[in-house]
């Protein structure tokens, strides 16, 4: 390996395969494959990005919560006459499950959690930095990548200045109460709303002053080329697009 060079794979190439994952789980017929596809991810970020199983599922329960809500509303449909195997009369129809919106569900719940996996798997082993950097090779405009990054960094500043104002609000019995709580929320965040205009106009002046020309630059390590993990990954890859294109029993389709 030259100096300055890295081993492992290159941040195209993640991208790359994360995204031919997504695809492939999106695109696929039976549940299943959903399945075992967020599992061959959890691994393959267990495994190359060292992540540990429990951060991994704690940042999961959210995507979980909204996945279970999503298809607590696909399960029903309305419609003008009773049928399926539960049925609720609202207004001049019915509310409806059947067996179409059950195998609907599942089919469509599990093509979301092999996607959510895939970009989980993405962003836990793949530094923003190194995102934009992809980005500007497949010549996404400098606007995108640097919006899309200061977006991410003032996320986790006004994430960490709301804790301590709501750590303040609690040490002066700011949630004392219903009523208090309420006040005391709703004056946290305006007072967050203000600094994060003044917080942007500072940091904006910052910037131009270093003279800013729309474009935040990183720099980009050297990788070595090995091109059997490519080799790998491509593999993985196609099994998973001969699964797709081969498993077409699921009697939603």
């Amino acid at each position: 390996m030259m100096r300055g060079e890295k081993g492992g794979l290159s941040p195209m190439q993640r991208v790359l395969f994360c995204l031919g994952m997504m695809v492939t789980a999106v695109c696929s017929a039976h549940p299943f494959l959903g399945a075992e596809l967020s599992v061959v991810m959890f691994l393959w970020a267990r495994v190359y990005g060292k992540v540990p199983v429990g951060k991994y599922l704690r940042m999961f329960r959210l995507p979980l919560g909204f996945l279970a809500l999503s298809g607590l509303v696909l399960l029903w449909e309305y419609s003008g006459v009773r049928e399926g195997i539960l049925s609720f009369s609202v207004g001049p129809g019915y509310l409806s499950m059947t067996r179409e919106t059950v195998l609907r569900t599942i089919l469509v719940t599990f093509r979301a959690l092999g996607a959510v996996s895939a970009l989980f798997a993405l962003g836990m082993t793949t530094p923003v930095t190194e995102l934009t950097g992809v980005l500007k090779r497949l010549h996404c405009p400098d606007l995108i990548c640097s919006l899309m990054y200061l977006m991410y960094r003032y996320i986790f500043l006004m994430y960490q200045v709301h804790g301590n104002m709501k750590q303040a609000a609690e040490g002066r019995m700011g949630y004392m109460d219903y009523r208090t709580s309420l006040r005391t929320t709703a004056g946290i965040y305006g007072n967050l709303l203000a600094y994060s205009y003044r917080q942007a106009g500072a940091n904006f002046d910052a910037m131009e002053s270093r003279c800013f020309d729309g474009s935040v630059r990183f720099l980009s390590g050297k990788y070595r080329k090995d091109w059997r993990k490519t080799v790998i990954l491509v593999i993985l890859v196609l099994l998973e697009i001969g699964i797709c294109i081969c498993w077409r029993s699921w009697p939603a389709i």
